[in-house]
């Protein structure tokens, strides 16, 4: 699990949690389940990750995956940064 991650509060008490597993369900959702670090609390629960909208585009698209560009993306601007190197006839 990759360490830029923040920890998933827990849902009840609302205190850290530690992801103990994840399982890649599809291309674009993942599962994780967390424990709930309050030993009082001792939640477990298994959450979902999915991809909502892109802020910043991939230079090298999946062309099978569709997610929504945000409404605050300039497209043209973005459409002219990944065409830059592109001749134009």
């Amino acid at each position: 699990m990759s360490g830029v991650m923040r920890r998933i509060p827990c849902p009840h008490c609302k205190r850290p949690t530690h992801v103990r597993k994840t399982i890649q369900i599809t291309a674009t959702c993942r599962e994780v389940t967390c424990h709930c670090t309050n030993e009082q609390c001792g939640c477990v629960f298994v959450a979902e990750i999915t991809p909502v909208r892109i802020l910043s585009p991939s230079a090298i698209p999946d062309p099978g995956i569709f997610i929504p560009l945000s409404r605050h993306v300039d497209v043209d601007r973005v459409t002219d940064d990944l065409f830059k190197d592109v001749k134009r006839v």
